[in-house]
Formats: C-alpha cells, sequence, structure tokens
C-alpha cells in the first residue's frame, strides 16, 4: 500500500531541496559563510522531517535523497576546488614575504 503525502511534508522536501539550490548558487559565488549558514537550516528541517509524526512516503523521501547527494557531490566538488586556489593564493603570499624578507636583508647590511 502506498503512503499519501500530507501536503506539510511535501513542503518540507520542496524547502529541503530549495535550500540545497540555495546552498550551490552561494558556493558558485564563493560565499562559504552562506554554504554553513544554509546547511544548518537544511539539517535542522532534515532532521524534523525524520523525527515528525508526519513522515513523508518512503518514495519522496529517496527520490530527496538522491538529488541532494548530486547536490552535495558539486557541493564537495566546489569546496575542494576553493580549498585548492585558498592553498595557493597562500603559497604565493608566503613565496612573496619571503622574498620581501630575503630583499630587505640585503639592502639592510
Amino acid at each position: 500500500m502506498t503512503r499519501v503525502e500530507s501536503p506539510d511534508a511535501s513542503a518540507s522536501l520542496d524547502e529541503i531541496l530549495a535550500l540545497s539550490a540555495s546552498m550551490l548558487e552561494s558556493a558558485r559565488a564563493q560565499d562559504w559563510v552562506g554554504v554553513a549558514n544554509l546547511e544548518v537550516v537544511r539539517d535542522a528541517l532534515l532532521k524534523a522531517v525524520f523525527e515528525g509524526a508526519d513522515r513523508p512516503s518512503p518514495e519522496a523521501l529517496t527520490a530527496v535523497a538522491k538529488r541532494l547527494l548530486e547536490s552535495d557531490r558539486e557541493l564537495i566538488e566546489l569546496g575542494e576546488q576553493a580549498r585548492g586556489e585558498f592553498a595557493a593564493a597562500l603559497g604565493q603570499v608566503r613565496q612573496a614575504r619571503r622574498a620581501q624578507e630575503a630583499y630587505s636583508g640585503i639592502g639592510g647590511e
């Protein structure tokens, strides 16, 4: 027997998917604080959906879980890319600082 979803359960799933989409938009814009803030809200909503008495159907949960996994994979890729860019920029700053220190040491003698 297929369980009928209530409007509240369906709305919660839609909101979870919308939050995931907003997280991706924020990540693409390099707004990692925004991603983290949205993730807190999304996690709380996910918890409420799974702990609530009015749970969505297993089929709906499966469909949403698949979309969340896809979204989160892209978020992870974007995060790893940003981390690599940050590490490269940090390396350049360190190299410039070492060059400046070396140059200052030569000029100060």
